[in-house]
């Protein structure tokens, strides 16, 4: 089953538990910190730009660069300069100093190794050491350039780090339609408005605002981006998916959103699932597509790998991290729920085929309590606790074991095959008792018997032997105590029993 989500020329546009997310998502315990900063409120804006690099002697380095950076720019005494001549300053220190090498794709990180820069890390350069000189500025993102504007509240002074148009580039009328189509069918867009507004404009609509100031932060969003689209060109679609959730992390926008969930789609159509990690995906496609469809895509998907760990490699113990991971991954309680019943339903099945009737039954109680009226839970249940029966045994323990079973799952009283095992069970522990002279308790179970009887006759399988050799027991043991209740009990076991031999001798010996 192949996912809907394709990526058409997604360069063009984007141009520039057991294992679970948080195992892959960072590329170095200083990444995680930092972004375990970040969702704590507290934000290292120099760090969240830096995060990507996996070399600490990086980091260390950079935050050298940058302090001797604001030592030479206090030296030229940038505190006296006015507002217009600060910002000149910085430009032309920064680029005499930092900026060397222009590269389409790169990060903030590398103008420090290298001078290597694009305009996303210099325009970032640029928003770090104006916000250390208190100096007002706006971050401005359009679908060709990013760029600053300083002191925008009066000398709207525009800040170029590099040409516009590097970065990004602009998809043809084709590639435009090709994502209105999808952003409709994932209902990010309505076909409606699609209709009235026409291609271009909802195309801009939806991926620009006009010249749209962002923050620091959404800036570095747009760095790992960018990191994703270098992954896409190597069809790294998992890589690209991990630099896009750390994007929208940094910059939730429906872009961002749109982007996920189309390497969900790649992902999914070029992984194995031998990792618990892309049942991960595979929840996380559900969540954000969150279309009817995309849930019957899913629940198809998943249906088939069950099939695959179950009957062809018989491997539940990685089937149960899987969906460990895939059901806690799921945000929609009602599809979590239809996914778990399937899921349980079915291993239940693969437990009752093999005779493990133990674990067939916990599942089915865990189909119950999701759902009741689920079919499948009432017959694993029941199924499950007819064949544990299936060995002989019968008495108060199994009477009290069905008991059990009957309160907690009411269904099970309206069972007929569970209804004829209690049956059975009374005529035995009736006739037991009878045998023993333990009339009390014969004559409860044989009145238990005749009530079940009388209430369900149409819907019980009788086994009229066993009846009528629970009246003889009991018509035995009153032969010597009271002849006419002996009588009494061998004529009523006559009318389900008139041939059994049992029966017939008591009479004879009673005439």
């Amino acid at each position: 089953m192949r996912v809907i989500i394709t990526i058409f020329s997604l360069l063009t546009i984007l141009q520039g538990y057991s294992q679970n997310i948080d195992s892959l998502l960072y590329n170095s315990k200083y990444e995680k910190n930092i972004f375990t900063s970040y969702s704590g409120g507290k934000v290292d804006t120099l760090g969240i730009f830096l995060a990507p690099s996996q070399d600490l002697a990086s980091v260390y380095a950079a935050t050298q660069k940058i302090k001797s950076l604001y030592t030479k720019l206090d030296a030229l005494g940038i505190s006296g300069l006015n507002e217009a001549k600060k910002v000149k300053l910085i430009f032309k220190t920064v680029h005499a100093d930092l900026l060397k090498n222009y590269q389409g794709l790169t990060t903030l990180s590398e103008i420090f190794d290298n001078g290597t820069y694009n305009c996303v890390s210099a325009s970032a350069l640029y928003a770090l050491v104006f916000s250390h000189y208190h100096i007002p500025f706006q971050i401005k993102e359009k679908p060709t350039h990013v760029y600053l504007v300083a002191y925008p509240d009066n000398l709207n002074i525009l800040v170029e780090s590099t040409l516009p148009g590097i970065g990004y580039v602009l998809p043809t009328n084709d590639e435009k339609k090709n994502y209105v189509n999808q952003l409709v069918e994932l209902k990010f867009l309505n076909r409606d408005y699609v209709n009235q507004a026409g291609i271009d404009k909802a195309y801009n609509e939806f991926f620009y605002k006009q010249d749209e100031s962002i923050s620091i932060q959404n800036l570095a969003g747009i760095q790992y981006y960018n990191e994703a689209i270098e992954t896409i060109n190597n069809k790294e679609y998992e890589k690209a998916y991990l630099n896009a959730y750390k994007a929208d992390t940094l910059y939730p926008s429906k872009k961002n959103k749109f982007l996920k969930v189309s390497l969900l789609g790649e992902i999914l159509n070029n992984v194995n699932f031998t990792k618990t990690i892309h049942f991960y995906y595979l929840a996380e496609y559900a969540n954000k597509a969150n279309t009817e469809g995309s849930n019957r895509q899913t629940k198809g998907i998943f249906a088939l790998k069950m099939d695959k760990y179950l009957v062809e490699r018989q491997d539940t113990s990685f089937l149960r991290k899987s969906f460990t991971v895939f059901s806690q991954s799921i945000s929609d309680t009602a599809f979590k729920s239809e996914i778990s019943q399937y899921y349980y339903s079915e291993l239940g099945r693969y437990f009752y085929n093999r005779g493990n009737f133990d674990e067939a039954i916990e599942c089915g109680k865990k189909v119950y309590l999701l759902n009741a009226g689920n079919s499948d839970a009432q017959w694993l249940i029941s199924g499950s606790l007819l064949s544990s029966f299936n060995n002989g045994a019968s008495g108060v323990k199994e009477i009290n074991l069905l008991d059990k079973y009957s309160k907690d799952y009411p269904f099970l009283k309206e069972n007929s095959m569970i209804l004829s095992l209690y049956l059975h069970n009374y005529c035995y522990v009736a006739h037991t008792s009878f045998q023993n002279d333990d009339r009390t308790e014969g004559m409860k179970h044989l009145k238990k018997a005749e009530e079940l009887i009388k209430l369900n006759n149409k819907n019980l399988r009788l086994n009229y032997q066993a009846i009528g050799n629970m009246y003889g027991a009991a018509a035995e043991s009153y032969l010597h105590k009271n002849e006419n209740t002996s009588k009494e009990l061998i004529k009523k076991g006559l009318e389900y029993s008139p041939d059994n031999a049992y029966l017939l001798r008591l009479k004879r010996a009673l005439e």
